[in-house]
């Protein structure tokens, strides 16, 4: 993969993160399980992106 290949997965996952983020905890609403979750967060981190799991994690209900 590329930095602009990369660059474009990271906006891609940020953007879906976040949506999962704003559902869970806005409007109750789980889209994904946990694991699905925290697979999108490792593949951020994998990727050399590690920023977003330090300031957006996803709490235990």
């Amino acid at each position: 993969m590329d930095h602009t290949e990369a660059k474009q997965r990271f906006a891609e996952l940020t953007e879906q993160l976040n949506r999962y983020n704003y559902e869970y905890y806005m409007n109750d609403t789980s889209l994904v399980s946990d694991f699905e979750f925290d697979k999108l967060l490792e593949e951020l981190a994998e990727k050399g992106m590690p920023l977003y799991t330090n300031t957006c994690t996803r709490g235990a209900t």
